[in-house]
């Protein structure tokens, strides 16, 4: 079999198992992902006028234009929130929920400068 011919039968295959599975688009954007004075906010765009889903907890719909936004009286344990719409989950890190400098403080094994 020639190179030419296997290339072209390598792009028909690889056409055909992308058209049958589809390209997942990515659903959902995330805008902020931040706790503070005991309130999570989670704000971002989805499909418009879709369910969207907080840490399986709580759910809005996003409005004509994709928007929506949550703000949740309680802190995430792993400061960390799943975000779902569709077959879309989108895993945000919660800013502020360790603290304000959390990137700088002391991690076990770490040593003080």
């Amino acid at each position: 079999m020639s190179c030419r011919k296997a290339a072209s039968i390598l792009c028909a295959t690889l056409s055909v198992c992308l058209g049958a599975t589809g390209m997942a688009a990515a659903e959902i954007r995330i805008n902020v992902s931040r706790y503070e004075d005991g309130t999570l906010t989670v704000a971002g765009s989805t499909t418009p006028n879709r369910a969207v889903t907080l840490d399986g907890r709580v759910s809005v719909k996003s409005d004509a234009e994709g928007h929506f936004v949550f703000q949740e009286h309680y802190k995430p344990e792993t400061c960390m929130s799943d975000i779902t719409s569709g077959n879309d989950v989108y895993s945000a890190v919660i800013a502020g929920c360790y603290g304000e400098f959390a990137i700088e403080r002391l991690q076990p094994g770490w040593k003080d400068k």
